[in-house]
């Protein structure tokens, strides 16, 4: 024996609403989505309490960028979707290609938001506009890292045979955690970038 772990002795573990880890990462996004209505509602309370939103001297957000940013991240559910129809098809190949491909775009949208903090006129302790702006957009930065982290994990897994599809559940429930932080963003992006443009 060289140590090297056999594939085949693994047990199977299918993917879906068959799978306690699929569960247990929509138990989590239930409880995330709370958290995030929090913050959403707590940033509009804030808007409503002080008459100049955001605070005099800061310019409202330029949408552009986070627009084109915000893109790049919807179209991040193309590749963990085709990852996931690729695996139960049986194609090894095509989820390696799409996973590293999703996983690329991830990169991406957090190098764009880690350059729009660093440009930012104010921090999260100027005011109370730069404390929940930094806060709502900086709990979701950390949970599109932490996507891109289980992914990275789930395609290394993928690479040694761990995944395939008898065994399937990582990859099923990566994507389900990937479609909520998809689409927690979508409101998000549209309390800090276009309400204050609309009133």
């Amino acid at each position: 024996m060289n140590g090297a772990l056999d594939v085949r002795t693994l047990p199977s573990s299918p993917g879906g609403r068959k799978s306690a880890e699929w569960w247990g990462v929509a138990v989590l996004v239930v409880i995330e989505g709370m958290v995030f209505i929090a913050l959403i509602v707590s940033y509009f309370h804030l808007k409503g309490r002080n008459p100049s939103w955001p605070p005099a001297g800061i310019e409202a957000p330029h949408i552009p960028l986070a627009t084109a940013n915000t893109l790049l991240l919807v179209a991040s559910l193309l590749p963990i979707w085709l990852a996931t129809r690729a695996l139960r098809n049986q194609s090894e190949r095509t989820t390696k290609i799409a996973l590293a491909s999703g996983i690329g775009l991830l990169a991406v949208f957090l190098g764009i938001k880690l350059y729009e903090y660093i440009t930012l006129p104010y921090g999260p302790l100027t005011h109370a506009y730069g404390s929940v702006v930094f806060t709502m957009s900086g709990l979701h930065m950390a949970h599109v890292f932490a996507v891109l982290v289980k992914s990275s994990v789930v395609l290394t897994y993928v690479h040694q045979g761990r995944v395939d599809p008898d065994r399937r559940a990582a990859l099923d429930s990566n994507a389900l955690y990937w479609y909520f932080v998809v689409a927690v963003w979508l409101p998000l992006y549209g309390a800090i970038y276009w309400s204050p443009h609309l009133f």
